[in-house]
């Protein structure tokens, strides 16, 4: 029991995110509207580079070294984004960051299956894994509010917060265990081969699948634009870190919320059923954004990280009960790479419709994201499971 509390520790702080309510607005003071696209499609392609060697990593070496090599990354991402005043030191903070999240990614969710399948407890990874998503999502509202209190004194400071923070999410990684599972003997040309395999073996889990590819590039459309959205939409009386910092934190918690009844919603109404729900309500959010700039859409986003708490439990449990122990972090991080490539693409396409006029740019990125997210839905809707 002391591994999973020191995981729970592990994952707190890990999305202790003091940056979240501001990270636009400090891209903003030192880079115009195009740069900050450019940088944004940095951090993912360097993910795309990064992302299938952690996960094979994780597979052949151990999960346990992939989390304190992730922890590490982050503070010094953190700490790069804290001292930052050029594109070029941007964009190496992205770089940092982009290794964090690819360590973690898969290695995660693998490590806490494999821990409760040694302890001959795997029936209860759905639970479990939507509690540990409501953890992820009650640590950053946290950091939401923290962040922007800290930011109105001076903006990057909610970047050397979030270095402290990550250097706990290091102590506690340090003092995971690894649990036993199958380490592949595979080459990685062979290893992903065998995700391939098993992608393919399965119409369920390849449409699981498409939907974890298809909702980390929703998902973050509306993140990715509510900051400069606010600024737009309602007349701020206080300091906008302030203001984006609440509507974080209001955000994160209905998020939470959802994501503690995410495990019986699932039960009663299936899992193709939840994760069409949540990429449905990205693309009522993000059309809402294109047609007006008003308050109602502004409280309207505060369900902006609905999709994430109603979708992320049931698709980690869809795919790492049906997996092997020996490629599930590849898989999952092969999932995520397509994911954030997808996503990279959409952010240059998006620099490109943005233009160099900020005031007319954010109305066109809104509206190739709603559009975008248009093709996204139906296409999966048109290939859901109909079992």
């Amino acid at each position: 029991m002391r591994n999973l509390h020191m995981y729970s520790g592990y994952v707190f702080f890990s999305n202790l995110f003091f940056w979240t309510p501001v990270f636009f607005l400090v891209f903003s003071e030192h880079l115009t509207l195009q740069e900050i696209m450019l940088l944004e499609g940095i951090y993912y392609f360097s993910v795309v580079l990064i992302e299938l060697p952690t996960g094979y990593a994780s597979d052949r070496l151990g999960r346990k070294q992939m989390l304190v090599l992730s922890a590490a990354s982050a503070v010094l991402a953190y700490s790069l984004f804290a001292l930052a005043d050029s594109f070029w030191t941007f964009a190496a903070a992205q770089v940092a960051f982009a290794l964090s999240i690819s360590c973690n990614s898969g290695s995660d969710t693998s490590w806490h299956h494999d821990t409760l399948k040694a302890m001959d407890r795997e029936s209860e990874f759905m639970e479990r894994e939507s509690l540990i998503v409501r953890l992820m999502l009650i640590a950053p509202a946290i950091g939401g509010v923290g962040g922007g209190l800290i930011a109105s004194v001076e903006l990057q400071f909610a970047y050397a917060a979030s270095a402290a923070a990550a250097g706990f999410a290091l102590l506690c990684a340090l003092t995971l265990r690894e649990p036993p599972h199958t380490l592949s003997e595979e080459s990685p040309t062979q290893q992903l081969k065998h995700v391939w395999r098993t992608l393919n073996s399965d119409g369920r889990l390849r449409w699981m699948g498409l939907a974890y590819t298809t909702l980390v590039i929703l998902n973050h459309l509306p993140y990715e634009f509510f900051q400069p959205y606010l600024k737009r939409a309602v007349d701020l009386p206080v300091a906008t870190s302030i203001v984006t910092g609440a509507h974080t934190t209001l955000a994160l918690l209905i998020a939470a919320f959802m994501a503690g009844h995410t495990a019986n919603l699932t039960k009663r109404f299936g899992s193709p059923t939840i994760i069409m729900l949540a990429h449905a309500l990205v693309l009522v959010l993000l059309t809402a954004m294109m047609w007006t700039f008003h308050p109602v859409v502004a409280v309207l986003l505060l369900l902006r990280s609905m999709p994430r708490g109603l979708a992320t439990a049931p698709l980690n449990a869809e795919v790492a009960e049906h997996v092997e122990s020996s490629i599930k972090a590849t898989l999952f991080s092969t999932l995520s790479l397509a994911g954030r490539l997808g996503f990279g693409v959409v952010l240059l396409g998006l620099s490109l419709v943005a233009g160099w006029d900020d005031s007319s740019g954010l109305t066109a990125v809104l509206g190739a994201s709603a559009a975008i997210s248009g093709l996204l839905v139906a296409s999966l809707w048109l290939t859901r499971p109909r079992t």
